[in-house]
């Protein structure tokens, strides 16, 4: 089965399609394979190939052009690959363009090859320049990434702090509260006990000043009784001085 180009392995003269993908990553360029015991297939050797196939002499430069083409495509799709600027990619696409559409007609198919090499050449000098910076922002870029994950695990260590000193006051608060609880309890208990003892010795009182009243009603009774006794003794006393005083 034939591939189109832009879905084969961008490595010179490679008919196989690029590795499969990760979920959510970008496409890949390459095979990632080796043929024989050649070089695998990269972006690196890729590009190590294509700069000694420009710099090897050729006696076929219509074919040499074509290849040319080829590998100049490949490597706008390198660019776009490692993530260089659209703009960059645009940029070397036009001026192979003009140059190749400028100079075909005067120059001889070894002088546009040339020319496009040397146009290939600044390009990838710019492009290098670029992924040199790339590398150092994704440098930088890991630096913050390492700096505010630190930062973060210091807050998560100062929140695990945190969260321990106030697991231990809330402990502490409870077992304040558990004995305010039991020492209210046990004052409960006493009142409830005091007014148990003061409910009894109520009714102890008032059944006190019951027999206080009995006593006094029995007293009165009594000293009714006396005092009718003492009436009869002082009556029968005049009585029975009468008689005498009768009969003397």
């Amino acid at each position: 089965m034939a591939f189109p180009d832009s879905l084969l392995c961008q490595y010179p003269g490679c008919v196989r399609p690029p590795r499969p993908s990760a979920p959510g990553g970008r496409a890949p360029r390459y095979c990632e394979q080796r043929d024989g015991t050649g070089p695998i297939h990269n972006r690196q050797n890729a590009r190590a190939r294509r700069a000694k196939a420009s710099l090897a002499p050729t006696s076929e430069p219509n074919r040499d052009l074509g290849l040319e083409s080829k590998e100049l495509s490949a490597e706008v799709l390198d660019t776009q690959g490692a993530g260089t600027c659209p703009a960059t990619t645009d940029h070397l696409l036009t001026r192979m363009t003009t140059l190749v559409s400028a100079d075909a007609a005067n120059s001889s198919p070894h002088d546009t090859v040339r020319l496009a090499e040397e146009a290939i050449g600044r390009e990838r000098q710019r492009t290098d320049q670029a992924e040199a910076e790339a590398d150092k922002l994704r440098a930088a870029l890991e630096a913050v990434s390492i700096s505010n994950r630190h930062l973060l695990e210091a807050s998560r260590s100062e929140l695990r702090e945190a969260r321990t000193s106030h697991d231990k006051i809330l402990a502490q608060e409870r077992a304040h509260m558990a004995s305010l609880r039991g020492e209210l309890a046990a004052t409960m208990r006493e009142v409830r006990h005091g007014q148990v003892r003061e409910r009894r010795l109520q009714a102890q009182l008032d059944t006190a000043h019951e027999d206080i009243t009995v006593l006094r009603e029995r007293l009165a009774a009594a000293e009714e009784a006396v005092r009718a006794l003492t009436a009869r003794a002082l009556s029968a006393e005049a009585l029975n001085r009468a008689s005498i005083h009768r009969f003397t």
